[in-house]
Protein backbone atom coordinates (compact mmCIF):
# COMPACT_ATOMS: atom_id res chain seq x y z
CA UNK A 1 0.00 0.00 0.00
CA UNK A 2 2.72 2.22 0.74
CA UNK A 3 4.30 1.45 -2.29
CA UNK A 4 1.07 2.54 -4.35
CA UNK A 5 0.25 5.96 -1.84
CA UNK A 6 4.20 7.04 -3.32
CA UNK A 7 3.09 6.38 -6.71
CA UNK A 8 -0.03 8.40 -6.73
CA UNK A 9 1.50 11.09 -4.54
CA UNK A 10 4.08 11.72 -6.25
CA UNK A 11 2.55 11.75 -9.56
CA UNK A 12 0.18 13.93 -8.69
CA UNK A 13 2.55 16.39 -7.28
CA UNK A 14 4.97 16.35 -9.88
CA UNK A 15 2.76 14.81 -13.16
CA UNK A 16 5.89 13.14 -13.83
CA UNK A 17 5.98 9.38 -14.32
CA UNK A 18 9.24 9.12 -13.87
CA UNK A 19 9.67 10.55 -10.70
CA UNK A 20 6.35 8.73 -9.69
CA UNK A 21 8.17 5.05 -9.95
CA UNK A 22 11.34 6.04 -8.57
CA UNK A 23 9.26 7.40 -5.33
CA UNK A 24 7.46 3.87 -5.75
CA UNK A 25 10.93 1.84 -5.99
CA UNK A 26 12.62 4.06 -2.99
CA UNK A 27 9.12 3.02 -0.84
CA UNK A 28 9.25 -0.75 -0.87
CA UNK A 29 12.93 -1.31 -2.11
CA UNK A 30 13.10 -4.94 -3.93
CA UNK A 31 9.49 -5.42 -4.45
CA UNK A 32 8.95 -4.13 -8.29
CA UNK A 33 11.15 -4.59 -10.86
CA UNK A 34 10.92 -1.45 -13.80
CA UNK A 35 11.23 -2.61 -17.61
CA UNK A 36 11.42 -0.15 -20.27
CA UNK A 37 8.70 -0.81 -23.11
CA UNK A 38 11.53 -2.02 -26.07
CA UNK A 39 12.97 -4.11 -23.36
CA UNK A 40 10.35 -6.12 -22.38
CA UNK A 41 9.26 -6.08 -26.57
CA UNK A 42 12.33 -7.33 -27.34
CA UNK A 43 12.31 -9.82 -24.72
CA UNK A 44 8.87 -11.30 -25.71
CA UNK A 45 10.06 -11.46 -29.52
CA UNK A 46 13.32 -13.38 -28.92
CA UNK A 47 11.43 -15.39 -26.45
CA UNK A 48 8.71 -16.57 -29.13
CA UNK A 49 11.52 -16.69 -31.92
CA UNK A 50 13.49 -19.63 -29.72
CA UNK A 51 10.30 -21.19 -28.65
CA UNK A 52 7.96 -20.99 -31.50
CA UNK A 53 9.87 -20.09 -34.87
CA UNK A 54 12.62 -22.74 -35.01
CA UNK A 55 12.06 -25.05 -38.50
CA UNK A 56 10.74 -27.98 -35.99
CA UNK A 57 8.35 -25.73 -34.19
CA UNK A 58 7.25 -24.29 -37.04
CA UNK A 59 6.67 -27.82 -38.87
CA UNK A 60 5.01 -29.20 -35.57
CA UNK A 61 2.54 -26.31 -36.15
CA UNK A 62 2.15 -27.23 -39.83
CA UNK A 63 0.73 -30.80 -38.37
CA UNK A 64 -1.82 -29.80 -36.31
CA UNK A 65 -3.28 -27.23 -38.80
CA UNK A 66 -3.44 -29.96 -41.72
CA UNK A 67 -5.02 -32.13 -38.67
CA UNK A 68 -7.17 -29.62 -38.02
CA UNK A 69 -7.69 -26.68 -40.19
CA UNK A 70 -10.13 -24.09 -39.85
CA UNK A 71 -13.61 -24.42 -40.22
CA UNK A 72 -14.26 -22.29 -42.60
CA UNK A 73 -11.31 -23.37 -44.44
CA UNK A 74 -11.62 -24.17 -48.02
CA UNK A 75 -8.87 -25.34 -50.72
CA UNK A 76 -6.72 -28.47 -50.87
CA UNK A 77 -5.49 -30.45 -47.82
CA UNK A 78 -2.79 -28.76 -45.81
CA UNK A 79 0.87 -29.63 -46.29
CA UNK A 80 2.42 -29.33 -43.18
CA UNK A 81 5.65 -28.25 -45.32
CA UNK A 82 4.08 -25.48 -46.88
CA UNK A 83 2.84 -24.30 -43.84
CA UNK A 84 5.59 -24.11 -42.13
CA UNK A 85 7.35 -22.51 -44.96
CA UNK A 86 4.69 -19.65 -45.24
CA UNK A 87 5.37 -19.33 -41.63
CA UNK A 88 8.79 -18.73 -42.56
CA UNK A 89 8.30 -16.33 -45.47
CA UNK A 90 5.63 -14.06 -42.63
CA UNK A 91 8.05 -13.63 -40.14
CA UNK A 92 9.25 -10.47 -40.72
CA UNK A 93 6.12 -9.26 -41.32
CA UNK A 94 4.48 -10.89 -38.25
CA UNK A 95 7.31 -9.08 -36.33
CA UNK A 96 6.19 -5.72 -37.89
CA UNK A 97 2.63 -5.75 -37.00
CA UNK A 98 3.31 -6.89 -33.81
CA UNK A 99 5.95 -4.08 -33.29
CA UNK A 100 3.31 -1.47 -34.64
CA UNK A 101 0.42 -2.88 -31.62
CA UNK A 102 2.29 -3.20 -29.34
CA UNK A 103 4.05 0.06 -29.33
CA UNK A 104 0.37 1.69 -30.23
CA UNK A 105 1.96 3.17 -33.63
CA UNK A 106 -1.20 3.88 -35.02
CA UNK A 107 -2.36 6.50 -32.30
CA UNK A 108 0.80 7.87 -32.06
CA UNK A 109 2.96 7.89 -35.22
CA UNK A 110 6.21 8.72 -33.23
CA UNK A 111 6.48 6.00 -31.48
CA UNK A 112 7.67 4.27 -34.83
CA UNK A 113 10.89 5.79 -34.54
CA UNK A 114 10.73 5.97 -30.41
CA UNK A 115 11.40 2.32 -29.53
CA UNK A 116 14.46 1.05 -31.04
CA UNK A 117 13.81 -2.88 -31.21
CA UNK A 118 16.30 -5.27 -33.63
CA UNK A 119 14.08 -7.88 -36.01
CA UNK A 120 15.97 -10.88 -35.25
CA UNK A 121 14.72 -14.43 -37.39
CA UNK A 122 15.58 -17.83 -36.08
Amino acid sequence: MRAYLELYGTLIRTRSAREAVEAMLRATPDTFVYRAAQWLFQYVWDHYQETHETPEARLERGIKMAANPPADYVGPPLQPEIFAQALAERNREFFDAFRRKFFLCDLFPEHETRFPVRYDAR
